[in-house]
């Protein structure tokens, strides 16, 4: 069997770990639902752009 090519443990950086160490917001109550809300629009807004040939 071929062995994976993949890339093996790293180390995090201090800002990853600071990132990782908060605390989750709920997925539910009025905070979660604003972020939604705005991910959800600008994904959209993204989305409508038109493709730019370089």
């Amino acid at each position: 069997m071929p062995e994976l090519m993949i890339a093996g443990p790293g180390e995090l950086h201090e800002q990853d770990l600071a990132v990782l160490g908060r605390q989750l917001i709920a997925h539910y109550g009025d905070v979660w639902t604003q972020i939604h809300t705005d991910v959800v629009a600008a994904t959209g807004k993204f989305l409508e752009q038109p493709t730019r040939r370089i």
